[in-house]
């Protein structure tokens, strides 16, 4: 695999909720619960040799079920297994592969992307005190009270709801989360997806796929993440606004992002015991509002019941 190619990897996921992540560079891959399995399912629903993954000379995956007693679903389907074995199935980035009670996911890691954008976006090097942002205050919807929501904001929030309760691939429905934010009607500058440890809490994030930067973004412009913003999600468990004070000095620029004036809100999406994803959508300093982290807040929340229906589904 050359440099520029990005990690292809399995996160699997058990019945307990833990997670275990299996980096894929050649095939072929056995899927099982024999001790010669390259990737160990353990479960009574599980076979010897389950299923069997293989990669062709464009990095595209496949998977096809070795005869297995309780087949192989893929995106909510079981596959076809023929006499002949060999009905092969494409597996895409974020389609989700269903094996007894494991629930896996094939994922992309982006390191170009990161690379490209500067250290900030891999690691929390961007302190809000040590960037002129003193000024700067952390606000919850608890805090703030209620935040109005448009009548096109609702409209629109209801409608992606429901696209991504039908969409079978994670990434997609990610992908369809971060359009919505950056969308005109709610007006995001970036839209960012992280997984932030729990236990170690200097690790840097993992950027769940590559961010998506709306047209009103500064062309050039690197995105910052912001550490205090995101450690005050890891500690509330809820979202949170960055910037947009009403009554600001004269002059000042509040920002969470160096040399672009900019309010952030990051909302979670997704916890489990050792880490929790987060949405991180940064917005232009005017929409720095209650009213946007509320429209914010209730999509994240519309992606977190369409993947815990994703997660139903499959048990």
């Amino acid at each position: 695999m050359g440099p520029h190619d990005h990690d292809q990897y399995l996160e699997i996921h058990d019945h307990r909720g833990a997670i275990q992540r299996y980096l894929l560079t050649k095939g072929p891959v056995i899927l099982g619960r024999g001790t010669d399995a390259q990737v160990r399912l353990d479960g009574a629903d599980v076979s010897r040799h389950h299923a069997e993954m293989e990669v062709d000379e464009l990095r595209r995956w496949t998977i096809r079920d070795l005869k297995s007693r309780h087949g192989v679903i893929v995106n909510g389907e079981r596959i076809a297994c023929d006499e002949m074995d060999k009905h092969w199935q494409l597996v895409e980035p974020g389609d989700e592969v269903q094996i007894g009670t494991y629930r896996m996911v094939l994922m992309v890691s982006t390191p170009a992307v990161e690379q490209a954008m500067g250290q900030e976006l891999s690691y929390f090097n961007v302190d809000m005190q040590e960037k002129g942002d003193e000024n700067t205050k952390l606000t919850t919807m608890e805090g703030a009270g209620q935040g109005a929501i448009q009548p096109a904001q609702l409209q629109a929030i209801g409608l992606t709801g429901l696209r991504l309760v039908q969409t079978k691939s994670a990434v997609k429905r990610l992908r369809y989360l971060f359009e919505f934010v950056t969308s005109g009607v709610i007006g995001g500058q970036v839209a960012m997806a992280m997984r932030v440890s729990k236990v170690e809490l200097t690790r840097p994030p993992q950027m769940l796929m590559p961010p998506m930067l709306a047209k009103s973004w500064p062309l050039k412009r690197r995105p910052h993440v912001s550490r205090r913003t995101v450690r005050a999600v890891l500690a509330r468990g809820e979202a949170v606004l960055a910037g947009g004070i009403p009554g600001a000095p004269k002059g000042v620029e509040l920002s969470v992002a160096p040399d672009v004036p900019s309010a952030v809100i990051a909302a979670p999406l997704r916890s489990s015991e050792d880490s929790l994803d987060l949405l991180y959508v940064v917005v232009p300093p005017e929409l720095g509002t209650t009213d946007c982290l509320a429209v914010i807040s209730l999509a994240a929340r519309q992606f977190e019941i369409a993947e815990a229906a994703k997660r139903l589904a499959h048990l």
